[in-house]
């Protein structure tokens, strides 16, 4: 009886013990499975380097190229590659997509290539370049090397301006030096570029314009940029193009990316973090001053109050290194994406969709 008695109080403790574990578990899956989300299969798992839009279709890319029509909830559709290499980054002018393809080996650029919509072409003078950025009008082309030296390493860079089928050579810049002083060592960024949109872009010397110029009265540790070149980014504050006294507070704790929605007579700021999920910022158009952070689930936030929940124990719990967000139908609708990093062994990796209406769920693209 005795036996009986210990194994009886022993199976108790494990189901106790289990639905402890399964309630308070933070796990996206588990939270998933309680509010009746069923996961999709992803079609665009990895690390997601970007998504943007260009015309009717919307682009993606995980280390290859996808693509599918705006508000469709179904599976991305892969591009083949122009070359045998990894795809790095891409970025737009407004009306063409650019790529930048690495080896899988030795990380070395294999140059850029313009898609025009069915078909890849080289883009001339970009040998070696490994990333593009921007977005709006201007797209810059990255290319960088490392020297040496018994208590420096330099990496230096090269900066170029693409339009239309051709790269130009625009600007060196030496972007990071990592130096041993004694036992220990320094890093120091020291011409770094580290966000990009509509033409400008910023380093750790101030904000610039697509001719190189130094904007006058621009804070100091601009972090992101939205595509349109109108709001820039610290770590703590938005700030508007040309209305540098006036920052507003955000909530996001390492900023890593921007997109602008305006949806039923409202303008919001949406704003991925590195750290977990997106915030966001509800625009006064009349007067920035008076614009305000939002809290995700609130009236007039993307993820409305009753997902707000999902959000919050899903993707609202991990890294978030891009973020994409566009209307549908017209205006009458909506959709947000999150480039997800996932620190539990990468099982949530990859893009994730919100559809309003379509979808109102978070889940796996």
């Amino acid at each position: 009886m005795k036996k009986v008695f210990v194994f009886i109080i022993s199976v108790l403790l494990l189901s106790v013990a289990v639905v402890f574990f399964v309630s308070c578990s933070k796990i996206p899956i588990f939270a998933s499975i309680e509010l009746e989300v069923k996961l999709k299969k992803p079609s665009l798992p990895a690390t997601v380097r970007g998504v943007c839009k260009i015309g009717s279709k919307l682009y993606a890319a995980n280390g290859s190229v996808y693509t599918k029509s705006p508000g469709n909830t179904g599976k991305w559709s892969k591009i083949s590659s122009p070359v045998d290499a990894v795809c790095f980054s891409i970025a737009t002018d407004g009306s063409s997509l650019y790529a930048t393809f690495v080896d899988h080996y030795s990380d070395k650029g294999k140059g850029v290539y313009k898609y025009n919509g069915s078909s890849w072409s080289y883009v001339s003078g970009s040998d070696g370049i490994q990333a593009v950025i921007g977005s709006g009008t201007k797209v810059y082309g990255i290319k960088t090397s490392i020297s040496y030296d018994s208590l420096k390493t330099i990496e230096s860079g090269k900066m170029y301006a693409i339009s239309g089928s051709t790269a130009t050579f625009f600007k060196d810049m030496d972007t990071f030096q990592k130096e041993v002083q004694g036992t220990s060592r320094k890093n120091t960024y020291v011409h770094h570029i580290k966000a990009s949109g509509n033409g400008y872009y910023a380093t750790e010397k101030g904000l610039f314009d697509s001719s190189g110029n130094k904007i006058s009265g621009a804070p100091s540790g601009i972090k992101v940029i939205d595509s349109t070149g109108t709001y820039f980014l610290t770590s703590d504050k938005v700030y508007k193009l040309n209305n540098w006294s006036s920052g507003v507070s955000h909530s996001v704790s390492n900023p890593s990316g921007a997109v602008v929605l305006t949806f039923s007579g409202k303008t919001r700021l949406l704003i991925s973090s590195e750290s977990s999920g997106y915030a966001e910022v509800l625009i006064d158009t009349g007067n920035f001053a008076n614009s305000t952070s939002i809290s995700i689930g609130s009236a007039n936030s993307t993820t409305p109050s009753g997902q707000a929940s999902q959000y919050k124990s899903s993707v609202g719990s991990h890294s978030c290194n891009c973020i994409f967000a566009d209307t549908t139908g017209g205006g009458s609708g909506y959709f947000v994406y999150l480039g997800i990093n996932d620190s539990n062994y990468g099982k949530y990796t990859g893009l994730w969709g919100f559809y309003n209406p379509g979808q109102l769920e978070w889940n796996r693209e």
